[in-house]
């Protein structure tokens, strides 16, 4: 091996390995250790880069550089438990910056191989959970002779498998949108609605309806960018038969629920009960309280009930604490136990809620502004990866209103993405702006 490919070479296979053991269980010392090792293989072809002015010049690096700054701040000022949050700060802040580094050094590494090679790395890297999870119920589907519901060992939550299938799912419609608009053969075309059905799978199998949901936006926002980008070739014929299948379902959705008054009444006076946080205190502790009952005398249903009282319980949470509680992945139920001692609650079930309960809203306020700079980039970048990072971050932030911040993974992830994804097309950007000069 040439001298100079030894630390492309370890960044990518450090950083494949570390992607497919990021939502598998019992992989934490494995997972620190090869974020350790990218971080290092990142530093040095950063250290390497002729672009490493450029990249560390760039707003999103002086913003995270910020972010970690104020975390580190309010742990030594702001924070109500400063031993925890120093420890917390080592082990919750620090790796999602390794993997940062990791992703850099990444998206450094795809200058030393051909394009059309680190295409089909990426592409391998971001669907090897997904079918790892196909391959091991088709397995079990073998000896057992039935599907398992559930997700059988890749992960201790089905949440984290999913996490992963939607990143694959956000790239495939962008790819999808791509080759639409390029024209490319039926075949370069419709290869990508594979890994869109294998996450549809994943999600499915895992039984999440929360992954279900978020693939259907995707699935929609491509059907609708591909409609609005064929608007003018699209036959009247075709518009027509489109509005009469539109009626003809909704007509049956109609028919098929006879009591849609009654189940929308339902809805409204379960919504009531579970914003009215004080008079229904169940949410504190539902497990030992047990849910409320509607208007109608009917049990709540428990994930809608929970998740609306704990979105309005930490609505109300951030406005009284606007500073956070302190570096912790339980701060949110730390800020609720000073008013309700009794409760018993990890999380809100919303990252940006759990953020600003943590390091207070200078933190969301940061990290919303790493998100616009990066946005920015991509806008006015060349780059192949650029539209297919827009669907991958958007994705990661509709993740993070519907799951808390304390899984770790996520975070790290979010962080990688963001380094790798940046890196390629401000190396793009970068590039074309010499040529210009030149």
């Amino acid at each position: 091996m040439q001298k100079k490919l030894f630390w492309p070479i370890a960044s990518l296979l450090i950083c494949a390995l570390l992607y497919f053991i990021w939502p598998t269980t019992h992989t934490i010392a494995l997972r620190k250790l090869f974020l350790i090792l990218g971080a290092v293989a990142g530093l040095v072809l950063l250290v390497r880069s002729e672009n490493r002015h450029a990249i560390l010049k760039s707003s999103w690096v002086k913003y995270l550089a910020l972010l970690l700054a104020w975390v580190v701040f309010h742990a030594a000022f702001l924070s109500q438990n400063g031993a925890e949050a120093w420890g917390e700060l080592l082990g919750q802040w620090l790796p999602p910056y390794l993997a940062l580094v990791a992703g850099m050094g990444l998206g450094l590494a795809s200058q030393s191989i051909n394009p059309s090679v680190f295409r089909f790395y990426l592409i391998a890297v971001l669907a090897a959970p997904s079918v790892a999870y196909l391959l091991l119920t088709l397995v079990i589907r073998m000896k057992s002779g039935y599907f398992a519901i559930g997700y059988w060992g890749m992960s201790d939550h089905k949440m984290s498998l999913v996490f992963y299938a939607d990143l694959l799912a956000a790239l495939s419609c962008a790819k999808l949108v791509a080759a639409f608009k390029a024209d490319a053969k039926s075949i370069k075309r419709y290869m990508w609605l594979l890994p869109v059905a294998l996450a549809l799978y994943v999600a499915k199998l895992s039984d999440s309806l929360n992954g279900i949901l978020l693939l259907s936006v995707s699935v929609l926002l491509t059907v609708g960018m591909l409609v609005y980008h064929f608007r003018a070739k699209v036959s009247r014929t075709i518009v027509m038969t489109a509005v009469i299948l539109s009626v003809a379902v909704s007509l049956y959705a109609v028919s098929v629920s006879s009591n849609i008054t009654t189940r929308w009444q339902n809805l409204v006076s379960n919504t009531r009960v579970a914003v009215n946080i004080d008079a229904y205190p169940n949410w504190t502790n539902f497990s030992r309280l047990g849910l409320p009952k509607n208007e109608q005398g009917e049990q709540v249903p428990e994930s809608s009930y929970l998740r609306i009282a704990y979105a309005r319980a930490g609505f109300r949470t951030v406005l009284e604490h606007p500073w956070g509680y302190g570096v912790t992945r339980h701060a949110f139920e730390r800020l609720v136990q000073q008013k309700y001692p009794d409760v018993a609650i990890a999380n809100s079930h919303n990252g940006y809620i759990d953020l600003v309960c943590a390091v207070g809203f200078p933190a969301l306020l940061l990290l919303a502004l790493v998100l616009v700079s990066v946005f920015r980039q991509l806008r006015k970048s060349s780059s192949e990866w650029a539209h297919p990072a827009v669907w991958m971050l958007g994705i990661v932030a509709l993740h993070w209103a519907i799951d808390p911040i304390s899984r770790d993974h996520y975070f790290e992830t979010y962080l990688f993405i963001i380094g790798l994804f940046a890196t390629l097309t401000l190396n793009t950007s970068t590039q074309k702006l010499d040529a210009g000069k030149s």
